[in-house]
């Protein structure tokens, strides 16, 4: 993921740098943003193979939010970035201090629900508390960055 995420932030100081140039008065720049363009998405792909509800594109859209905080100086360079699908951020962040008991409840009661309410719950009562967690719309993952 921090490799992505650095890929990412060398394409945007390129784009800061020559985005408003036309690519026939700076070529060399215009190629090395599309080829890292092809890498990131080559590489966001692998996480879709193996995490079969996430999409590259919604993906993508997280970790340039980031790359673009970074680049600005909100977020630093050294922070560590951890992706979580739902399931690990549920284990880990909501049902860390959960007994065997308050789990098959929690269970039963988050799955029972719909996908836009499951999401709409953990953005309302989680994510959206944390300046420092991004997810795409239905929560099928989510980074959080630790500064």
């Amino acid at each position: 993921m921090k490799h992505i995420l650095s890929l990412m932030i060398e394409k945007k100081q390129l784009e800061n740098q020559y985005g408003w140039r036309s690519c026939f008065d700076v070529p060399e720049q215009y190629d090395k943003m599309e080829n890292l363009s092809v890498e990131i998405m080559n590489n966001l792909k692998e996480y879709e193979k193996h995490h079969t509800d996430i999409l590259a594109t919604n993906l993508y859209d997280v970790l340039d939010t980031i790359a673009f905080e970074i680049v600005n100086g909100n977020i630093s360079e050294e922070a560590e970035v951890m992706f979580y699908t739902q399931d690990d951020y549920l284990e880990t962040y909501v049902l860390g201090n959960f007994n065997e008991e308050q789990m098959e409840v929690f269970d039963k009661l988050f799955y029972y629900m719909n996908s836009d309410d499951r999401a709409g719950w953990l953005k309302s009562n989680y994510i959206n508390n944390d300046p420092n967690e991004y997810t795409d719309n239905l929560v099928n993952f989510v980074v959080v960055v630790i500064e």
